[in-house]
C-alpha cells in the first residue's frame, strides 16, 4: 500500500500518510522479524534472525515492567518492507513467538537455509464464531434482568 501511495498526487499523500503511519502497528519491532523470518527470499532470513538476536542481547531480564507498545515513524520511501522501519532507533524486542527457540537454534538457523517452523496461530475457529453466534442470539432473545443468567447457562 505505501508503494502504491507514493504515486498520488501530493494533496493525496498528505491526507493517506497520516493514516498509514496511525495504523503501522504492522511495522513494529516485534513483528517485522516475524515476516522477515517467514521470507521466501534466503536472504532475508538469516537477517531476521539476527536481528532477534540482537534483540535478546540487549534485553533486562530482571526487567519485569510490560513493554509499551509503540507505533514505529515509518520511512515511506522505503523500496522493501525490511526497509519500513529505522532498527537502530527503535527499542529492539524478542517477538514473543521466537521464545520457545533457544538462542543457540537461532544461530543454528542463521547459518542453515532451512526456514524455521514457527507455531500457527488461527484467528479464528468455527469453535469461536458459533460461540460468537450464540451469545448475540442470547442477547436479543432475552430481556434484561435474566440476560446474564441465560447467557452463562
Amino acid at each position: 500500500m505505501i508503494h502504491y501511495s507514493r504515486y498520488l498526487s501530493a494533496e493525496l499523500k498528505r491526507i493517506v500518510d497520516p493514516v498509514i503511519q496511525r495504523n503501522s502497528c504492522f511495522a513494529h519491532p516485534e513483528n517485522l522479524p516475524i515476516a522477515m523470518a517467514t521470507d521466501e527470499r534466503p536472504h532475508i532470513r538469516p537477517l531476521a534472525l539476527r536481528r532477534v538476536l540482537a534483540a535478546r542481547s540487549s534485553q533486562n531480564e530482571t526487567d519485569t515492567t510490560p513493554r509499551i507498545f509503540k507505533v514505529p515513524l515509518l520511512n515511506f520511501e522505503a523500496q522493501d518492507y525490511t526497509e519500513l522501519i529505522n532498527w537502530s532507533s527503535n527499542t529492539r524486542a524478542d517477538p514473543p513467538i521466537f521464545r520457545s527457540f533457544q538462542s543457540t537454534q537461532v544461530e543454528e538457523n542463521i547459518h542453515n537455509a532451512d526456514m524455521l517452523q514457527l507455531k500457527s496461530f488461527p484467528c479464528n475457529t468455527q469453535a469461536v464464531e458459533r460461540g460468537i453466534k450464540l451469545v448475540t442470539e442470547a442477547c436479543a432473545a432475552v430481556c434484561e434482568p435474566q440476560r446474564d443468567g441465560f447467557i452463562l447457562a
